[in-house]
């Protein structure tokens, strides 16, 4: 079996995000396998009758166990979607016996090229992790985030893969909260500990292939062949699109107190907002019983007031775009 094994979970807030994603994923590497933890029984009906191509959606009552189940109304809904993240992982591998590795996404990820660059590096190892790096001026976010992010973790089908993530699992289920403590935040602060307590766990080393707002600046980025290239030497792989607030499928804040470029909305933003519009409006028009839920738009001192005026147009002030 190929090793273009991904698995995903979202509930119907983050469907159109969680679409993008996969279409992303179809367009740059058309053989990967995207299994998806639906967190609602909606998410699961619409991604079932979509019969997307290489995409196999999982209902929450099948995923659920009983350990998942006994924490569901102790936990807010961001953290029940973490504590689920090694469950997904680990559901996937019990199920699927004959998957050699699978890797787990953010469903606010998006693919530019494909990821055999990245699977490059997991020839040596059981766990493949990626760090925050963030940039100087906000380095102190480590200190409460972790050092590494949960956005992009490879796991191997063996002893080493599986000892970790079942250490992984076994911690979410125990603590997994929206607050920082001296070593833990939800289920990210976790893998701060794998390195030096797991063999086998490596630190993605081509460092430009996944980009964030928070270490974006740190690179400069340019067009090639239809790629965006980051240090003009290497593909854009992903790019993780946390911080992104969206008030309709027209308006949207790009990143949150984050600063961008030209060449980042351009390059990065524009197709992303693109592939988020078009989802939006196909949801909205097949499947009316689908209620999209926006972030709020902030009208600050009557900024904004005009804002749905602007076409195609990039704001200056705080991010903000409208298509």
């Amino acid at each position: 079996m190929n090793n273009y094994q991904f698995v995903t979970l979202f509930d119907k807030f983050y469907l159109y995000r969680g679409l993008a994603l996969a279409r992303s994923l179809k367009n740059t590497c058309p053989a990967a396998r995207l299994f998806v933890i639906c967190l609602d029984d909606i998410t699961f009906k619409i991604l079932s009758e979509l019969h997307l191509a290489n995409v196999f959606p999982i209902a929450k009552d099948e995923f659920e166990n009983k350990e998942l189940l006994a924490l569901k109304n102790k936990r807010n809904n961001a953290e029940y979607c973490w504590t689920c993240t090694p469950a997904s992982v680990k559901y996937v591998l019990e199920k699927n016996p004959d998957i050699d590795m699978l890797t787990y996404l953010d469903a606010d990820l998006f693919f530019f090229a494909p990821p055999d660059i990245i699977f490059d590096e997991t020839t040596d190892c059981s766990v493949l992790i990626t760090e925050h790096r963030f940039r100087k001026n906000i380095k102190w976010n480590e200190y409460y985030n972790g050092r590494f992010n949960v956005q992009y973790l490879t796991f191997k089908n063996n002893p080493q893969g599986l000892k970790t993530l079942n250490w992984w699992y076994d911690k979410c289920i125990e603590w997994c909260y929206d607050r920082h403590e001296a070593e833990r935040y939800g289920d990210q602060k976790y893998l701060d500990k794998w390195p030096e307590i797991f063999d086998g766990v490596k630190i993605l080393e081509n460092i430009a292939t996944c980009l964030a707002p928070w270490n974006l600046l740190t690179h400069k980025l340019s067009s090639k062949s239809g790629l965006v290239m980051v240090d003009e030497r290497t593909p854009l792989v992903f790019y993780h699109f946390q911080s992104l607030k969206i008030f309709s499928e027209n308006a949207f804040n790009m990143a949150v107190d984050y600063r961008l470029r030209r060449e980042d909305r351009e390059l990065i933003y524009l197709p992303y907002l693109l592939e988020l519009q078009n989802v939006i409006t196909k949801l909205k028009n097949e499947y009316p019983q689908w209620k999209p839920q926006f972030d709020q738009l902030e009208n600050r001192n009557g900024f904004f007031k005009s804002l749905k005026f602007i076409k195609r147009k990039f704001l200056l002030k705080d991010n903000y775009f409208t298509l």
